[in-house]
C-alpha cells in the first residue's frame, strides 16, 4: 500500500489497521510534497532555507544542488518544458519553491511549467553530481539508501551572500514523520485537486482519526464514493 512517491516505509502498520480485519501490510509511503523521493528532501531543505533567510526569487543570482550520480541520471530533465518533464527535474523543484514557496498537485501542470518566471529561474539552477555526495553506491548500499543520500544546496544571492544547507531525511520518512495534522493538510489538498466534495473530505479525516472506534467501514466507504 503506497501513497505518492518514494521508498519510505513504516516499520509496522498503523494502530488502527491492526484492529480492523485481516490485512496484508506491505508498507506505506507518506510524502509531504508532490514530488519524487529524490527531490523531496532537497525541497524540504530548500524551503527551510527560504523561510529562515526570507529569500525572494528576485534576489537570487543562481542555485547549485550537488547530489549523487544515480539521482542525477534519474532527474535528467534539466530544462523541462511540460508537466511530465518537471517531475524528473530537480531544477524545476527548486525553482518553483523560490517563486511560489510551495509545491502542490496544481504545481505540476503545463501552465505552471511554461510560466516565463519559472523558465527563467530554471536556467539559474544547476543540478550536478558531486563525489562528496556520491559515496553510497561505491559502498554497495541499496538503491533505497542511494535515493535518499544527502545533497548540498548553495544559494548565491545578488548581494554576494551564499546560503548553504545539507539535506536531512525527508518529511514523511520514518526518521522525520509527518504529524496527523500535516497528513490531513496534504490529503485535503489532494482532495481539492480532485474536486472531491469538501464535506466528504472533512468526514474522511474525522473517521480515520478514530478508525478503531468505527463499528464497520460503511461511513468511510460512503465518504469515499461519489
Amino acid at each position: 500500500m503506497r501513497t505518492e512517491f518514494g521508498p519510505h516505509f513504516l516499520p509496522a502498520p498503523p494502530r488502527s489497521l491492526g484492529r480492523v480485519g485481516p490485512w496484508l501490510y506491505c508498507g506505506t509511503v507518506v510524502a509531504a510534497k508532490t514530488s519524487a523521493t529524490i527531490q523531496q528532501q532537497v525541497m524540504d531543505e530548500m524551503l527551510r532555507l527560504i523561510h529562515k533567510n526570507n529569500i525572494n526569487a528576485a534576489d537570487v543570482e543562481k542555485v547549485e544542488v550537488a547530489g549523487n550520480q544515480s539521482n542525477w541520471e534519474t532527474l535528467f530533465r534539466h530544462l523541462p518544458t511540460n508537466s511530465l518533464q518537471a517531475k524528473f527535474s530537480m531544477e524545476f523543484a527548486v525553482s518553483i519553491l523560490l517563486l511560489d514557496r510551495k509545491a502542490t498537485l496544481n504545481t505540476f501542470t503545463d501552465a505552471v511549467v511554461e510560466r516565463q518566471d519559472v523558465q527563467d529561474m530554471i536556467r539559474r539552477v544547476r543540478y550536478y553530481s558531486d563525489p562528496e555526495f556520491d559515496k553510497l553506491t561505491k559502498q554497495g548500499a541499496s538503491l533505497q539508501l542511494v535515493l535518499v543520500e544527502q545533497s548540498q544546496i548553495k544559494i548565491f544571492m545578488k548581494d554576494g551572500k551564499v546560503i548553504t544547507g545539507v539535506t536531512e531525511p525527508a518529511k514523511g520518512s520514518p526518521e522525520n514523520p509527518m504529524t496527523y495534522e500535516e497528513v490531513t493538510d496534504k490529503f485535503r489538498g489532494n482532495a481539492e485537486f480532485a474536486k472531491w466534495p469538501k464535506q466528504k473530505a472533512d468526514l474522511i479525516v474525522e473517521i480515520v482519526k478514530s478508525l478503531e472506534n468505527e463499528r464497520d467501514m460503511s461511513r468511510l466507504t460512503a465518504a469515499l464514493t461519489s
